[in-house]
């Protein structure tokens, strides 16, 4: 989507001035943030890693799961009469072209972006081989909201990214925080 092209032009602008290093890019969003990191993801292989969080994979399979299937139905239509445009436009359709190491995250009762989408991306990306982890948070639903694990989220993330040449993250204020249940 033109949202994709927007997104990599102000990447190659932030590259362009020196403010990014070409060869450590990370990419990462929430909610439509997820989906559009998904998207990426299938459309470019200039990030060394990315995290999907709360997004959505495939279209059709999550029409009438989620609580926006009428949004969709505004742009798309209906899935079972436009078939065609509603895989076009999820990221799954670029399954293929994905080798970007993901990190995916999903609230366990998210009614936006159901869980089953994560799920659905993870096995793809595990069956094509492809570096990939799915965290789970149990009991959550679209927002992370309990503190400790919203910190858990950041930490998980960071390592991520550091796992794949970013830089670690170091902040200790989460100490005395208890471990994510």
């Amino acid at each position: 989507p033109r949202e994709h092209d927007d997104i990599m032009s102000g990447v190659d602008e932030l590259v362009r001035r020196g403010w990014a290093d070409p060869d450590r890019l990370f990419c990462t969003g929430f909610s439509y943030g997820g989906i559009m990191t998904n998207w990426a993801v299938g459309h470019t292989d200039r990030f060394r890693a990315a995290a999907s969080e709360h997004g959505l994979w495939d279209y059709v399979s999550c029409f009438g799961t989620d609580d926006c299937h009428l949004w969709w139905q505004d742009d798309l239509g209906v899935p079972w009469q436009n078939l065609e445009r509603y895989r076009r436009m999820s990221p799954m359709s670029a399954v293929q072209r994905i080798k970007t190491p993901l990190l995916i995250t999903a609230g366990e009762v998210d009614w936006r972006c159901p869980a089953s989408q994560a799920e659905q991306l993870y096995l793809a990306l595990k069956k094509r081989g492809v570096p990939t982890e799915l965290i789970l948070y149990q009991g959550e639903r679209h927002a992370i909201t309990k503190p400790k694990r919203a910190i858990d989220r950041i930490r998980r993330i960071s390592a991520w990214f550091a796992r794949y040449g970013g830089q670690p993250f170091e902040d200790d204020s989460a100490e005395g925080y208890p471990d994510p249940e």
